[in-house]
């Protein structure tokens, strides 16, 4: 709905949606719900999620903040594949 509401009022071009950590307090259920929306390869939208929680990282591509330096997803750099 939140998107929803931002797309309509931007009228301009799409923005990156920003979300940090708004996972914290979902169950199970509305996780996956969340998930499915946000790889959804039809959605012209980039989506930034910020977490500290590990179990994330395969939702998309990974980008480590480690002493102020961003690196690169450790699993491209290990020939593990990603998206």
């Amino acid at each position: 709905l939140r998107e929803a509401i931002g797309e309509e009022l931007s009228g301009g071009p799409r923005l990156p949606v920003l979300m940090d950590d708004v996972l914290v307090n979902c169950d199970a259920a509305r996780v996956n719900s969340i998930r499915e929306i946000m790889i959804d390869p039809a959605s012209p939208r980039q989506v930034i999620l910020f977490t500290h929680d590990p179990a994330y990282r395969d939702w998309g591509r990974v980008t480590v903040l480690e002493g102020g330096t961003i690196s690169g997803d450790p699993r491209l750099a290990a020939g593990a594949g990603g998206r």
